[in-house]
């Protein structure tokens, strides 16, 4: 069976992360070397822009995720990077136990907004416009008096400089900054709202997660530690009670069935713990701002 060639392998393989992040050097290297035509592919990115929040993206593979520049910013969605090396798709045998307890976070709120990237990138645009909003206000009184030693030469190139004295007088008639300085203060509270919003979501956002993941550690220990060793003492006592007689095969197939569900709801437990940390965790450094 014929295998098909990977065209960005070979010496530019090493540095396609490097290359591929830059679209115009990325089509010199792949139209040189291979003849292939990387703005197909550019221009397919805008698509990720148009994905509704809460969407999920297989990204296959995802190589270094130059498919991430296609999203917006503040752009809400699950992002699943693949990558097709069989060394990187082995699966592990086991999941993690889960851990006898976990911190308690009671300043969880206060870290979210101190951390997360999103927050902190509005917080920089918002001192951007403060600085803004501040050089206006200093320029709203024009200096109506302008006076300094000039250097001037009149008539042909030939003819020699003359020195002296200018007095200007500059005077703003229609345009006191007034507006500009409305227009600056409109935008810093526009600025100021989103910040708010975003800072409350964010709060929400955390305090959600947190609580999902306590209820997860907690259902995940319950099974472990009640479920699995109650389900294992009813099945030692059917078995005693079929070598009696008392029971047939099939209510002994019945719960083997039982103690295998049982088994699976534990292993799901354990599952929806973890993705509640890794939900914690994404929610705690927030969405990656486009730059």
């Amino acid at each position: 069976m014929a295998q098909e060639r990977n065209v960005c392998a070979g010496p530019f393989g090493a540095v396609y992360d490097f290359y591929i992040e830059r679209p115009l050097l990325a089509r010199l290297i792949l139209g040189a070397m291979w003849g292939v035509d990387p703005r197909p592919f550019y221009r397919s990115l805008a698509s990720v822009s148009s994905l509704p929040d809460g969407a999920t993206v297989l990204d296959v593979p995802c190589g270094g995720g130059v498919a991430l520049r296609g999203l917006r910013p503040s752009q809400r969605v699950h992002w699943v990077g693949v990558d097709i090396e069989p060394d990187k798709l082995r699966l592990a045998d086991r999941m993690p136990e889960v851990p006898p307890s976990i911190e308690d976070l009671p300043q969880i709120e206060r870290t979210a907004l101190d951390d997360r990237i999103d927050l902190k990138a509005m917080r920089a645009s918002l001192d951007a416009l403060a600085g803004d909003l501040h050089l206006t206000r200093a320029t709203r009184f024009v200096n109506v008096l302008d006076a300094g030693p000039t250097r001037v030469q009149q008539g042909p190139s030939s003819a020699p400089y003359e020195t002296g004295f200018e007095v200007s007088l500059e005077v703003p008639i229609f345009d006191t900054g007034t507006p500009r300085v409305r227009k600056a203060e409109a935008r810093y509270a526009q600025a100021l709202a989103r910040f708010g919003q975003a800072a409350l979501a964010a709060r929400v956002e955390v305090r959600k997660a947190y609580a999902r993941l306590r209820a997860a550690h907690d259902i995940a220990l319950r099974q472990r530690d009640e479920m699995l060793p109650l389900r294992r003492s009813i099945a030692e006592a059917d078995r005693l009670r079929y070598d009696a007689g008392q029971i047939s095969v099939f209510d002994l197939l019945a719960d083997s069935r039982s103690q295998i569900a049982g088994v699976s709801d534990y292993l799901q437990s354990v599952r929806d713990f973890w993705i509640a940390r890794a939900s914690l965790d994404a929610a705690l450094s927030g969405p990656v701002p486009q730059l």
